[in-house]
């Protein structure tokens, strides 16, 4: 196990001189990011207030609490639950009741009040929102939620008390603050990296730069996936059979996503070759949970894509 135990060290010196930065996502981006979508069973999903003058604010915490990587990118689907009773306070003249299961759905807003993207001064009409890896267990993404809290034209406002977030096709419901008035301009922002709610992205659109973009982001991706891998082998124990099934399925898989016509034949070589040793590395670790006899074929197969991911950050260090 001496070889195996040297593997995530190894693997932070072979990409240790690729930028972990997120970049703006391109189509080619989402292939190259072959990580699952995170579920909401994948997530502890949690709302924290802030206000300001007349306006509402809610940062929307994604936290991985599972042991396999995952991915996030675009916006939450937000919808507030319009309340249908009226508040029996002094502030009752400002709310307006609303019918009985009325819901009001957020805008997408590339950046609000109280975060965002800010990509420079590329137009919004060319914006696309970064994909965010969470890594096991610590990964953390934000979103803000922003309206206007004051008075409408009409001096009343409809009021909400909970918020249904969106992700991957399910949602959950999270509280708020009782009979919060909804007055107008309800924005979500995009999904970003850490716990701030706001990140700065420099957009390059241009092909080549994306192509670019992809191939660091594979790398980047893959490094986790090759950590996480590890871990799982050097202790087996601590995950189950399923766990261990999913890393390795995830190392074998993201040889159907490699970047293949890029403006560098060089770089294209070096790809196929990663993704090729992944394809041999997950597929002996599956067949290892069930016949221990594999393990040395494992082993191999680490230490083969190990030098495929070193020869890779040097063709990515010279091309641009």
């Amino acid at each position: 196990m001496t070889v195996i135990r040297s593997i995530a060290f190894a693997v932070a010196l072979a990409l240790g001189s690729q930028s972990c930065d997120v970049a703006v996502s391109s189509a080619a981006t989402i292939n190259a990011v072959r990580l699952k979508e995170c579920t909401t069973s994948s997530l502890r999903i949690s709302v924290q207030s802030g206000d300001g003058l007349h306006h509402g604010v809610e940062l929307i915490s994604f936290s991985n609490v599972s042991g396999v990587s995952c991915r996030l990118s675009g916006y939450p689907l937000v919808e507030a639950i319009l309340d249908s009773s009226r508040e029996s306070g002094d502030d009752a003249s400002i709310y307006t009741p609303a019918a009985p299961g009325t819901y009001m759905k957020a805008h997408d807003t590339q950046w609000a009040w109280a975060g965002g993207v800010d990509v420079g001064d590329t137009p919004l009409k060319t914006f696309v929102a970064p994909v965010i890896i969470l890594t096991p267990h610590r990964g953390v993404a934000t979103a803000t939620l922003n309206w206007i809290d004051g008075p409408n034209g009409s001096g009343t406002c409809p009021a909400f008390n909970d918020v249904i977030i969106g992700i991957g096709g399910r949602s959950v419901t999270r509280f708020v603050r009782a009979y919060e008035p909804l007055c107008y301009e309800f924005d979500v922002t995009p999904i970003v990296e850490g716990s701030t709610g706001s990140m700065f992205v420099k957009a390059d659109f241009s092909q080549k730069a994306n192509d670019l973009a992809d191939a660091k982001t594979f790398a980047s991706s893959l490094r986790t996936e090759v950590a996480s891998l590890h871990h799982e082998l050097v202790h087996p124990k601590m995950f189950s059979i399923t766990e261990r099934m999913q890393a390795a399925e995830s190392i074998q898989q993201s040889s159907e996503y490699i970047l293949e016509d890029s403006p560098w034949p060089k770089l294209n070589a070096s790809l196929k070759r990663v993704g090729q040793d992944c394809d041999s590395l997950g597929n002996n670790a599956i067949i290892s949970l069930t016949q221990p006899g594999f393990g040395r074929a494992v082993r191999r197969d680490y230490l083969k894509l190990l030098a495929s991911l070193s020869s890779l950050a040097r063709v990515l260090s010279h091309v641009s």
